[in-house]
């Protein structure tokens, strides 16, 4: 179980391989909504600050 949450690259990782979206052009849309998240406590950040580090769902 990876119990400290989940990385940015492997985010990225998992909606490339799920949904129909180009992850590296589009990755701004991806760290707008994960601030986002942070900001309604929908996601906890576990690591680092901004839009990087290690996030878990709260």
């Amino acid at each position: 179980k990876d119990r400290t949450g989940s990385s940015v690259p492997a985010i990225k990782k998992y909606i490339a391989a799920n949904y129909k979206f180009d992850v590296d052009k589009k990755s701004h849309f991806i760290k707008r909504a994960l601030k986002a998240l942070v900001e309604k406590g929908t996601l906890v950040q576990v690591k680092g600050t901004g839009a990087s580090g290690s996030f878990k769902i709260n």
